[in-house]
């Protein structure tokens, strides 16, 4: 369960080994929330790079520029897997010209984006969990937390209306995939306009989906 936790990746597994002089495999799995400070080795005899978690992303993060440090900021609003449409809308108006397609290669090449084909066949991103609250992180430090996540709600909600039109012409099996594909982010968005937002407009757009037209 632990090694599921930590993503199999072999540096925080190697870590949390080191922590478990000290606390027991539950105690480790209960504090995981806060991983990047937890999993560290002692100073002496570790490189800089080598000695936690947080510096071994950050050796991959640093050498970015600045507009590909700027999308992997906004992919850490992700909790669930995405897809290029996705990334594509919460990248920024500075950033649409830009592939994301291009730009989600140089992050998996630098181990900071992880890809994959999902059992519906078409390729799937995710940030893995640490490296996801590395990206957070950073987000809070630059000041984009809000942004981003307002432009996450709208590439949501862009989905969500578009779908609605879709299922009203024919509610079709491409339909419900898609649907089932973006139920988390159709959710997460509605939870996240019922903290933010003073009317129930767009929380309403994002429901039809998940019951119909």
């Amino acid at each position: 369960h632990l090694v599921r936790q930590l993503d199999g990746l072999p540096l925080a597994i190697e870590l949390a080994a080191a922590r478990s002089r000290t606390l027991t495999p539950p105690e480790l799995v209960a504090q995981l929330d806060r991983q990047l400070d937890l999993l560290t080795r002692p100073a002496e005899g570790a490189t800089a790079r080598h000695g936690s978690l947080r510096s071994a992303i950050q050796t991959s993060y640093d050498p970015l520029a600045d507009d590909l440090q700027r999308f992997f900021r906004s992919l850490a609003v992700f909790s669930a897997p995405f897809d290029l449409e996705l990334a594509h809308g919460v990248a920024g108006t500075t950033d649409r010209d830009l592939d994301p397609l291009d730009r989600i290669g140089e992050l998996v090449a630098g181990s900071l984006v992880d890809a994959r084909i999902a059992d519906h066949g078409a390729t799937e991103d995710r940030l893995l969990d640490s490296i996801r609250a590395f990206g957070l992180e950073q987000l809070a430090a630059e000041g984009e937390e809000e942004a981003v996540d307002e432009r996450y709600i709208e590439t949501i909600v862009d989905f969500a209306d578009r779908i609605t039109v879709e299922g009203l012409k024919a509610f079709s099996p491409e339909v419900l995939s898609s649907i089932r594909r973006r139920f988390v982010h159709l959710t997460q968005a509605i939870e996240r306009c019922i903290e933010r937002d003073d009317t129930a407009d767009r929380v309403n757009r994002l429901f039809i989906p998940l019951y119909g037209p």
